[in-house]
């Protein structure tokens, strides 16, 4: 079960900046993120017109990469295949944590997550300003950046940001706010090498071995009993 708040109606936005203080769930599978989508596809479907996530974490406690980290990523590619994300990605983890992951995490208290987005800069951060997480800098078009490490894009794709005078584009249109809680999924998000992963990714009967293992992941999610 998933849910999602969007501000598309109340609050859209281009530059500026945004803070959004929360504090993430902790409980097996659970995908908490806080995101930004384009109000129009200005630039053709996802990925094509644009994604900000602004932080985004795993719910699970005591394993690395799991409630102690969160990650800021942006999206943008010619199509849904080719989305070079790890080209502007990174993560912050929590000071104080062990090498097996335990330690603070991002349930045990409110933080502020942070978004500056201008013309030729784009960067997150976690409670101060100077705490950046991703700092994108804007000083050639997104197009040329992933030509430098995808060539093939060259011959199997047209720009889809060549009518755009803007070299920021596609991140130069109005965008909303997605608060939003997931559950595991089949893409890679949770990798298969996760301690105690019940399910992989892509495979036919993922829900099935997911919700077979239910004794062990759904005691971890406390609900309204949360702190």
């Amino acid at each position: 079960q998933s849910a999602r708040l969007r501000s598309y109606e109340s609050f859209r936005f281009k530059y500026g900046r945004v803070e959004i203080r929360a504090k993430f769930p902790r409980g097996k599978w659970l995908w908490p993120a806080l995101w930004m989508l384009p109000v129009h596809e200005a630039y053709g479907k996802w990925p094509a017109s644009g994604e900000i996530d602004i932080a985004e974490a795993r719910g699970n406690y005591g394993v690395p990469g799991g409630s102690s980290t969160i990650g800021s990523t942006l999206h943008f590619g010619p199509s849904w295949q080719e989305d070079p994300w790890s080209l502007n990605h990174a993560e912050y983890t929590l000071p104080g944590q062990e090498a097996d992951g335990s330690g603070p995490d991002f349930a045990d208290d409110w933080h502020v997550f942070g978004l500056y987005w201008g013309e030729d800069e784009i960067y997150t951060y976690v409670d101060s300003d100077d705490n950046v997480v991703l700092r994108a800098e804007v000083n050639e078009s997104f197009w040329a950046q992933g030509l430098r490490h995808f060539p093939a894009w060259e011959e199997a794709y047209e720009n889809p940001w060549r009518a755009s005078p803007n070299v920021n584009a596609p991140y130069d249109q109005e965008m909303f706010l997605i608060v939003n809680l997931a559950v595991g999924g089949t893409n890679p998000y949770f990798p298969d090498d996760m301690p105690g992963k019940p399910w992989r990714g892509g495979t036919l009967h993922a829900v099935n071995d997911f919700w077979a293992a239910r004794d062990d992941w759904l005691p971890t999610w406390k609900g309204e009993d949360c702190d």
